[in-house]
């Protein structure tokens, strides 16, 4: 037996398995880059890439299984392992870009916790630094692999040094998303109990973001269990009993990413898209939407009684022109 065969794999990969979730993953990314085209919805581009890298990495899956039981070739599994690893991040990226939207077009910007202008930049900064490090985390782990002599401490030192970036991009990740889905919940509670106009009507509007918010938190959730299942893994080291068996692969992550592709291809985010573009949304100086000259809701976290108060005010307001 080979020494690169141990190195690479601690089981014979299914084929079957890789061939399976490539074609499922090449028919959810031309359905996504076809529903990007269609509804020019560009900031949905993040996720498609990250689909062709989740189909490249189980091509490069199926190669390596093609291969003689431990006499495999390391670049099919480097790609497969550093892509796989990858394309979550990606789609994260547009997850973030999505509530962006949805508070666009409900014109709720008063109801987020975070301005809308600077929770899209924070959420995908944070995004593209996990992505680079767990990029570099991956990258020297291959080196180590690549190493002539990968049982000397230098190459240990590098493969450990590895691990520790790729447990720090997933931990950071897992933190990222739960403050995303506070943002999120804090932002859908408030927009429920003080609705903008723009929230509630016309009905295509309402039932398009209700079902995008649901979808993000079902999508978060996916990503969110694939990611501690892989930090237990590069916990648990590399004769761990996850990296050891091939099914936690295909139930925990690739199955789990797929169910987030078919998710976000059913309840379409680049429908906000030609919603904004048909003259929907759009946000008031009061962090209300505006209905002719008067604003209907005012800032988020407003009670009813002072909510009463206003609109009261603005019915004043009303008697006193039709008098004059």
């Amino acid at each position: 037996m080979s020494r690169r065969g141990h190195a690479l794999y601690a089981y014979r990969p299914s084929k079957a398995g890789a061939i399976i979730f490539c074609l499922l993953f090449i028919a959810a990314t031309a359905f996504h880059l076809w529903r990007m085209i269609r509804c020019r919805s560009w900031f949905m581009t993040a996720f498609v890439i990250g689909g062709m890298l989740e189909f490249i990495g189980y091509a490069c899956r199926s190669a390596s299984a093609s291969q003689p039981f431990n006499n495999y070739t390391l670049y099919p599994f480097a790609i497969q392992n550093s892509y796989i690893l990858l394309a979550p991040t990606l789609f994260a990226a547009s997850i973030y870009m999505t509530l962006g939207r949805v508070i666009l077009l409900t014109g709720g910007e008063a109801r987020s916790p975070v301005a809308r202008r600077w929770l899209t930049k924070a959420f995908v900064a944070g995004d593209i630094l996990c992505l680079v490090v767990q990029g570099g985390g991956g990258g020297m782990s291959t080196a180590a692999a690549l190493s002539s002599n990968s049982t000397s401490s230098s190459s240990k030192l590098l493969a450990n040094a590895g691990k520790g970036l790729t447990i720090f991009g997933l931990v950071a990740q897992l933190v990222i998303f739960a403050g995303f889905v506070g943002v999120a919940g804090t932002f859908h509670r408030r927009l429920n109990k003080w609705p903008t106009a723009g929230a509630i009507a016309p009905e295509e509007v309402a039932r398009c973001w209700k079902g995008v918010m649901g979808a993000l938190y079902v999508v978060s959730g996916l990503i969110g269990v694939r990611n501690a299942v892989r930090v237990v893994e590069y916990c648990e080291g590399m004769k761990g009993y996850i990296i050891t068996h091939e099914a936690f692969l295909y139930v925990f992550d690739a199955l789990l990413m797929f169910a987030a592709m078919a998710v976000l291809g059913w309840i379409y985010p680049g429908e906000l898209s030609v919603l904004m573009k048909a003259g929907h949304g759009g946000v008031s100086a009061g962090g209300g939407v505006a209905r002719g000259d008067e604003l209907l809701y005012g800032e988020s976290g407003q009670d009813d009684e002072a909510l009463s108060s206003r609109l009261s005010a603005l019915k004043g307001n009303v008697h006193l022109v039709q008098r004059g």
